[in-house]
């Protein structure tokens, strides 16, 4: 079993900008406004994404006192962004969703 979760963890990292793409352009479907409500650059949006995707991934299959650090820097750093660039606790989670399907779908296809 540790070598399923290994192979989708490393084809999570490995294709997190692809996913992201993926995520942004489900996201759009759903909340044209998403990138225009606040001040942060779509290409914040894209790296914190693909970050976390990527953190998603590793988790599968790398030490797990690692990834948590890791997945610790991640938030502080997305709560940091989010504050500067005036996006409402509502604005960063209601995206939260579209993670889960843009995977499976991933996978799916």
């Amino acid at each position: 079993m540790q070598t399923e979760f290994q192979y989708i963890g490393e084809k999570i990292v490995d294709h997190r900008y692809e996913l992201t793409e993926t995520f942004n352009e489900e996201v759009m479907k759903v909340y044209p406004e998403n990138f225009a409500e606040t001040d942060m650059p779509e290409a914040e949006y894209y790296k914190i994404r693909a970050d976390l995707f990527k953190s998603f991934g590793e988790v599968l299959y790398k030490d797990e006192n690692k990834v948590h650090q890791e997945v610790y820097e991640w938030a502080e750093l997305a709560a940091n962004r989010t504050i500067e660039y005036n996006v409402s606790l509502t604005q960063a989670l209601r995206v939260i969703s579209f993670f889960q399907p843009t995977i499976w779908d991933f996978f799916l296809n």
